[in-house]
């Protein structure tokens, strides 16, 4: 031989249960991968604990932003004596005051509809099959404004009268068209108020099949019956309606006009609903700021109560966090009740919390520089802190700080 073989004894042969052997082996490497997945399971809980921290941090920091803003301590209220004439919300530079406000018309667009059924058939899969003797094409044009105009033209053995609909609506010129079946008529409408509102046809033909116009027999007119007399010619249009603006006299002053029933004047926020006089008082609005502060309170005390739960939690050393192989021969509620225990505690005396606890104490509990007067402190405009075993909350005192706002 040109070299000694190695000698194998396997289990049967040496004595020896090979096999435990390496079954214990590996049980003993597979506790130190248990120990690595069970700790990166902990850092795990904890990141995800911090991201929940530092969510309600910011919002916190938010609440607090809110209190940094004038604004927010300039809020005005509006009430009307009569909310089915007129609803008002009050900006911020809206001078305090009663007033009598008059609506004396409101603001409306153009409704165009047809003047009696359309004496449709009952087959409405195009134009042809729903409207008898209806020219081959028809072509038409619609306007609101100048620069919001448009032609529409339609073979009728191809379209219906919904697809008329549907191009008339997605052309963006601020006209709507329907059509109610039950009686059977069709509707042409503004999407906007005011004088400036208007529906003109400036085009109305009907063409036969080799494209010559056919006279004096138009679509709009004829078959539609949305308006009577002449056709519209060049440089004369056929007008549907113009719409009226929103006037209302304010504490006397006459001639105030809007496109809308919805409009903002003297900073205040109008919404006109009927022609009446009503009384308009605007005030300061202490209970909105205090809605606010009592905001920014709830978000500090669940932040000062979530860090205090946190700190002070359990510690349960005997309750790892669990191995996939564990969860195998548990139900669902045990592997929950576990989890439990084992997530509690991991955060008992932290020092970023502990720090974030006391800085956030001590800014609320401290006098602000520069200040003044008697208002210095939250204390003094009745924002107080409670005892000691209280996890640091804040009390807030509304009479006490609806005095001092």
């Amino acid at each position: 031989m040109n070299g000694i073989n190695p000698i194998r004894f396997g289990g049967i042969a040496s004595g020896l249960d090979t096999e435990s052997i390496i079954k214990n082996l590996m049980k003993i490497e597979q506790i130190k991968v248990d120990r690595n997945v069970q700790q990166k399971q902990i850092l795990e809980w904890k990141r995800d604990d911090y991201r929940d921290i530092n969510t309600k941090l910011l919002a916190l920091r938010n609440s607090t932003f809110d209190l940094k803003l004038q604004g927010t301590f300039m809020t005005k209220k509006a009430n009307s004596s009569d909310e089915t004439c007129l609803t008002a919300t009050a900006g911020a530079e809206a001078v305090e005051g009663n007033y009598q406000v008059e609506v004396v018309s409101l603001a409306s667009g153009v409704t165009a509809a047809s003047s009696a059924a359309l004496e449709s058939n009952a087959t409405k899969t195009t134009l042809k099959d729903q409207f008898t003797g209806i020219a081959d094409k028809i072509s038409f044009t619609l306007e609101n404004k100048v620069d919001e105009s448009q032609t529409f033209t339609f073979n009728t053995a191809e379209k219906s009268i919904y697809d008329v609909i549907r191009s008339i609506n997605d052309a963006g010129i601020g006209i709507k068209a329907s059509y109610d079946e039950g009686t059977d008529r069709f509707f042409l409408m503004t999407a906007n108020t005011g004088s400036e509102a208007k529906i003109s046809v400036t085009k109305d033909e009907s063409y036969d099949k080799d494209n010559n116009l056919v006279a004096d027999k138009s679509f709009l007119r004829d078959t539609l019956k949305i308006y009577s007399g002449n056709l519209p010619t060049d440089g004369t249009p056929i007008s549907l309606g113009t719409g009226t603006d929103a006037e209302i006299k304010f504490n006397g002053i006459t001639g105030l006009k809007f496109s809308s029933n919805q409009f903002n004047f003297n900073n205040i926020n109008f919404n006109l609903k009927k022609t009446d006089t009503v009384d308009l008082s605007i005030s300061y609005n202490t209970d909105a700021v205090v809605d606010k502060i009592k905001s920014f309170v709830e978000n500090y005390n669940t932040i000062m109560e979530n860090i205090s739960t946190k700190m002070s939690e359990k510690r349960y050393r005997d309750f790892p966090p669990l191995t996939a192989e564990q969860k195998k021969d548990m139900d669902e509620k045990d592997i929950e009740l576990w989890e439990e225990k084992a997530r509690s505690g991991l955060f008992r005396a932290d020092s970023m919390l502990s720090g974030i606890a006391s800085d956030l104490r001590t800014s609320t509990g401290s006098a602000v520089k520069g200040l003044t007067g008697d208002y210095k402190t939250l204390s003094s405009i009745g924002i107080s802190t409670g005892a000691w075993y209280d996890q640091g909350k804040l009390y807030v005192d509304e009479t006490k700080l609806k005095k001092a706002l």
